[in-house]
């Protein structure tokens, strides 16, 4: 299977926040008409305009439809492959860097002559003689 490559992800992610972000301005300052309040309007009885009914319904009526603009914006712009690709490369290089990390502990272990054998060992439940 083809993948589509890395930074043409990047791209059409970018691109799609920056429209997204553009739309969504445009129609939170009505540049693009009250159409989008139509909907409001129709469900919410009239004779509840003016009351905090109409109010609260309009915060969670607004943020629903920016919500579902940025969704949509969010599938077109392959959003979720690219931050996929982002978390399999730290995933990968994050346990490569642990590997690595092991292997120099390992090769840089102190030997048990050294200072913190006496530590070692109580912390194992032995007890060894106290050098020197």
């Amino acid at each position: 299977m083809d993948s589509t490559p890395t930074r043409q992800l990047v791209a059409g992610a970018l691109a799609s926040g920056l429209i997204c972000w553009v739309f969504v301005a445009m129609l939170w300052n009505n540049y693009l008409g009250e159409y989008w309040l139509w909907p409001y309007v129709a469900i919410m009885p009239d004779s509840t305009r003016g009351e905090m009914s109409w109010v609260v319904g309009s915060w969670i009526y607004a943020p629903g439809i920016v919500a579902a603009i940025i969704v949509f914006f969010f599938r077109l712009g392959r959003w979720p492959e690219l931050l996929r690709r982002i978390w399999h490369r730290d995933d990968a290089a994050s346990t490569a860097a642990r590997g690595a990390a092991h292997s120099a502990a390992a090769a840089n272990a102190p030997s048990r002559d050294g200072p913190c054998a006496v530590a070692a060992a109580a912390r194992r439940g032995r007890r060894e003689p106290a050098p020197g």
